[in-house]
């Protein structure tokens, strides 16, 4: 918009302008001119632009021109002096200011050209004046008074003797009294510079300036144009000068805003965001800003080169462009959005705006505008991508997943599964509630709990849920229920994932039924082998009543106390709510209570000490453990108390972590000197090394107080007999 309202002020600077203004190449061909022009010469515009300004001017040629034209130089304007040729054959004497520009990197020559008809027409007058000087005052004062420009007159010592009306206008003298009044009182201001200019002239010399400024006493600047001629008295007597002047302020702001519109517009062209192009009416390039060289990758300057030209390196169909071109022309829509790939390979999107360039109301050309949306469109896309792919994975994941609304509970999105698994086809269900598939009580049970989770703003996990479905009857659910929030925090929608567990339920049921007969079945086992070992236990005991020798009792009630010991383990594991584990401090208590039993121990007499650690062990490691405290105990109430009735027995059970430490200890006499555990003869001291090494545990034994035994060992793993 800025550089639409610099055009246009320009454009109307240079049409509004007092002077005619060509614009014409190295060749003399016009270019442009602005309305004064037009009115000069009485040509239209269009028969100026195709002229050459050889067919105007009258006083040069060619070749001499261009030598001049050459020899201008940026910033450095030179005034000549000639005449021009109106249509109608007329001859006019003009004064050309001529002026180097470059446009679109052209070396142009610009001429501001004025008619000094009235100036040329004064000058001739005034020579007359001067021969006839007396003779003519009266008709030289009327000259004076009408001049076109601003004439005053002094005499040798710069007093005024006459001023033009124009004279007094342009330098704010009304109601001053000029004639005979020296022009350095009227205006103290005029620099030392002026004074040599005036004593020069006065010395015959002609001085002129085409734009000089005049600092006046308030401050304030005045540009003038400006000529001197002395005049004469006599034929070669100089009575004076003549000053004529014109005020080129207003030309001078006009030139300075010119300037400064044309600075900003190219600033405002070369730093824009956007790719500006600018294209004749035939689709050549005129102007071109980085930002669009950049887009097309382009890396040379494409001025002058036309859509034909360009648009097939940017993989664009040039059908489709030259289209597009015309509409813009005609005032036809266009596509808003391009996809190319540019000079340098890389994918652009660029989204088009134009404007119309008019001069006079006629369409010069268009103004093309192209944002970069290259990274917007390659998000989108890739989100379009991403979309498709999150879409691909709910459709066709197994697990139903669903999206109710947070105010009515409405379905708003199902997934594939839901339809599978539930049976209604997904436009019966968008839009609809659970009321309007289950029955009351069950869709109040269902949006109360829907309620509850928006209303916690927490996951709500479901374990198991039933639903009836349309064709597949009961089905058993796991359910995840997620508020799903804005950005305030509040709940939105309802995201609902519910995975079909009705096969892995029904598994699980008979996987449980069958335990719980297989279970039941080991039970049994264990409970016949209990009452085998205590048939076995009872035929023992029946046949030690049978034998005589004492030595021979001893073995069998040594056997039924081993037998006890492992139907106790298997009594123990089929009460157990475990039946691979007992709890073996339980186990450990009954057992000496029965070992104790056994041996007919009174109570008062030898005292068992019992300190086992509340733990359970499984069926491996606890029958070598119950064999072995049996053993040990009986050993210590058989040898250890020979000549007394009192001392007592300790059974101690510590557990650290994994680690497990019995000791089974008694302070009776004690084993005999010599005595080596491990090369024993006795079959129950052999069976005890046997089962230590059977749980991979070590044994040792203090015989500083009585005899105590230290065994160390771990909980053995489940090996498998089949």
């Amino acid at each position: 918009m800025e550089l639409k309202e610099s055009e246009q002020k320009f454009r109307g600077l240079v049409e509004n302008a007092a002077d005619a203004l060509f614009v014409h190449d190295m060749k003399g061909n016009i270019r442009d001119v602005n309305q004064q022009s037009v009115e000069s010469l009485g040509y239209s515009r269009e028969e100026l632009l195709r002229m050459n300004v050889m067919e105007i001017e009258q006083d040069f040629e060619l070749e001499s021109a261009r030598k001049e034209w050459r020899e201008i130089k940026p910033g450095e304007p030179f005034t000549l002096y000639g005449h021009q040729k109106r249509k109608d054959g007329t001859v006019f004497p003009v004064e050309i200011h001529f002026a180097a520009v470059e446009i679109k990197q052209e070396k142009l020559v610009m001429g501001l050209v004025r008619d000094i008809t009235a100036i040329k027409k004064a000058e001739e007058e005034l020579k007359a004046i001067n021969r006839a000087l007396m003779k003519r005052d009266e008709e030289f004062r009327h000259f004076i008074d009408s001049a076109p420009v601003a004439i005053a007159m002094f005499d040798p010592k710069m007093q005024y003797i006459a001023a033009s009306q124009r004279w007094i206008e342009d330098y704010n003298l009304y109601g001053q009294e000029l004639l005979g009044r020296s022009h350095y009182d009227i205006f103290p201001e005029i620099p030392e510079h002026w004074k040599k200019i005036h004593q020069r002239a006065l010395a015959g010399s002609i001085e002129r300036a085409d734009e000089d400024a005049f600092v006046r006493a308030d401050g304030s600047v005045q540009y003038l144009r400006w000529e001197i001629h002395p005049w004469y008295s006599s034929p070669d007597v100089i009575g004076g000068i003549i000053i004529f002047s014109e005020d080129v302020t207003e030309r001078k702001k006009a030139e300075e805003e010119l300037r400064e519109s044309e600075q900003k517009y190219r600033y405002v062209i070369e730093t824009a965001a956007e790719g500006i192009t600018l294209f004749n009416k035939k689709g050549t390039v005129i102007e071109i800003n980085p930002k669009a060289l950049e887009l097309t990758g382009f890396k040379e300057d494409i001025i002058g080169k036309n859509l034909v030209q360009i648009v097939p390196t940017l993989k664009i169909s040039l059908n489709e462009a030259l289209v597009a071109f015309k509409n813009i022309l005609t005032g036809k829509p266009i596509p808003s959005e391009w996809e190319y790939v540019n000079k340098r390979g890389e994918r652009k999107f660029v989204k088009a705006n134009y404007s119309l360039m008019r001069t006079d109301g006629k369409i010069d050309g268009i103004a093309l505008v192209l944002e970069d949306i290259t990274d917007l469109k390659l998000r989108e896309m890739a989100l379009r991508e991403n979309e498709q792919f999150l879409e691909n994975i709910i459709e066709n994941i197994p697990d139903m997943i669903f999206v109710k609304s947070a105010d009515e509970l409405k379905f708003e999105r199902v997934n594939r599964a839901v339809e599978f698994i539930w049976g209604y086809e997904r436009d019966e269900l968008i839009g609809k509630t659970d009321y309007d598939f289950f029955t009351r009580e069950e869709a109040d049970f269902y949006t109360q709990n829907d309620r509850e989770v928006l209303h916690k703003k927490e996951l709500h996990d479901i374990i198991e849920e039933t639903i009836h479905t349309r064709y597949q009857g009961e089905r058993i659910l796991h359910t995840k229920k997620i508020p799903l929030l804005d950005e305030n925090g509040h709940p939105n929608y309802l995201l609902g994932i519910s995975e079909d567990v009705t096969e892995r339920k029904m598994a699980e049921m008979k996987l449980k039924k069958s335990l719980e007969e297989k279970e039941d079945l080991l039970r049994e086992i264990h409970h016949r082998v209990k009452n085998n070992m205590q048939i076995i236990s009872s035929l023992l005991n029946l046949q030690s009543a049978h034998v005589q020798e004492e030595e021979s009792k001893e073995i069998l009630k040594d056997s039924q106390s081993r037998v006890k010991s492992m139907a106790m383990i298997h009594e123990k594991l089929y009460t157990s709510h475990d039946l691979s584990h007992i709890n073996f401090k339980q186990y450990t208590e009954k057992l000496v209570s029965d070992i104790f039993y056994t041996y007919k121990v009174q109570i008062g007499t030898i005292e068992p000490v019992l300190k086992v650690a509340d733990i359970e062990f499984n069926m491996e490691t606890a029958i070598p453990l119950g064999l072995i405290i049996n053993e040990l105990v009986t050993n210590s109430l058989k040898f250890a108390f020979p000549d007394t009735d009192k001392g007592s027995i300790t059974v101690k059970l510590e557990t650290e972590g994994e680690e497990h430490n019995l000791i089974v200890a008694d302070d009776g006499i004690g084993l005999p000197e010599g005595f080596e555990f491990d090369k024993t003869d006795s079959l129950g001291l052999q069976l005890v090394n046997n089962l230590v090494a059977q749980i991979d545990g070590n044994i040792t034994i203090d015989k500083s107080q009585g005899t105590k035994y230290s065994i160390n060992f771990k909980e053995l793993g489940y090996k498998e007999r089949f």
